[in-house]
C-alpha cells in the first residue's frame, strides 16, 4: 500500500510539474519565519532546502522559487527558507545563520525519513554549510551557486560584514569530513565573478577533506555572478551541469538508484 500511494504521488506531482502546477505550502518554522514548501517530481527522492542570495541584506525565497520547476524529477519537496535579511527583519548575519540552521532542523524532523539536499545561493551558500553541520548525518549533498565560503581576512566583505571580518562564522572546510562517505558537495561558479571572486570558491575546494569526486568544481566561463539567471540559455547550462552531478552521485531523472 505505501508503495502504491508513493508511486500515485509521484505520478501526480510529474503531471502538476507539466502543466506548470507544483503544489505549494506555507510553513512557519518559527512564528515569525515561513518556509514555502512546493511539490517535488519524486515522492521518493530527497528533499532541497534551498537558501536564497542577497547578501544577508535583502531577498526573498521567492528569488530562487522557480527552480523547483526546473529539478523538480529529483526531488520529493522543496523547502524554500525565509530567514533574516536586514532590510525586512532588521538582524545581522548571525541572525540569519541560526534562522537557517533551524529551518533546516525543522525540515529534518518534518521529513524524518528523507535526505536532504542542501542549496545555497551566493550569500545563502554560507547559510547552507552552517546548516549542513547541524544535520550532517542526513546529508545527501549540496549545491552552491557562487558560494560565499569566506568571510575572513581574505574573503568576501559587504555592508553586514565589519571592516574586520568574521572569521568565526566562516566555516572550517576540516568538519565536513563528517558528512556521510556517499555525500557531495557541488560548487558552480563563473569565472568572472567580481563580487564573490572565484578564487575563495578554489581555495575552499582545495581544503576540503572530500575526494574529488564527492567535490565537484564547476567554472562557468565568461559569466558573472549570478550567472544561473542571467537567461534562459544560463539557467539551461546550469541546470545542465547540476543533472551532471546529481547523475554522477547516483540520482536520476526516475530516482531508481536511489530513495530518499
Amino acid at each position: 500500500m505505501r508503495r502504491i500511494r508513493t508511486a500515485l504521488a509521484t505520478v501526480k506531482n510529474r503531471l502538476l510539474f507539466l502543466a506548470g502546477k507544483l503544489e505549494c505550502e506555507t510553513h512557519y518554522y518559527r512564528p515569525d519565519r515561513v518556509i514555502l514548501d512546493y511539490s517535488g517530481g519524486n515522492a521518493q527522492a530527497p528533499i532541497f532546502v534551498v537558501f536564497h542570495g542577497g547578501g544577508w541584506f535583502a531577498g526573498t525565497p521567492n528569488d530562487v522559487s522557480h527552480w523547483s520547476k526546473y529539478m523538480a524529477p529529483y526531488a520529493s519537496r522543496f523547502l524554500f527558507v525565509e530567514y533574516n535579511v536586514f532590510a525586512i527583519h532588521g538582524g545581522g548575519i548571525d541572525r540569519s545563520i541560526s534562522d537557517a540552521v533551524e529551518a533546516t532542523l525543522w525540515a529534518e524532523k518534518r521529513f524524518p525519513n528523507k535526505k536532504i539536499i542542501l542549496v545555497g545561493f551566493s550569500a545563502g551558500a554560507l547559510l547552507a554549510l552552517h546548516a549542513a553541520q547541524a544535520v550532517a548525518s542526513r546529508i545527501a549533498g549540496m549545491i552552491l551557486f557562487s558560494p560565499v565560503t569566506d568571510v575572513g581576512p581574505e574573503g568576501y566583505r559587504n555592508g553586514m560584514i565589519p571592516q574586520a571580518r568574521r572569521a568565526d562564522i566562516s566555516p572550517d572546510p576540516a568538519v565536513f569530513s563528517q558528512l556521510p562517505e556517499d555525500a557531495f558537495i557541488g560548487i558552480l561558479h563563473g569565472e568572472n565573478d567580481d563580487v564573490v571572486p572565484i578564487e575563495c570558491s578554489e581555495r575552499f575546494v582545495a581544503a576540503l577533506p572530500l575526494s574529488s569526486e564527492r567535490k565537484p568544481f564547476v567554472r562557468i566561463p565568461d559569466r558573472n555572478h549570478g550567472f544561473q539567471d542571467h537567461s534562459m540559455i544560463d539557467r539551461s547550462a546550469a541546470l545542465s551541469e547540476i543533472e551532471d552531478i546529481l547523475h554522477k552521485h547516483g540520482y536520476s531523472r526516475r530516482w531508481t538508484s536511489k530513495t530518499g
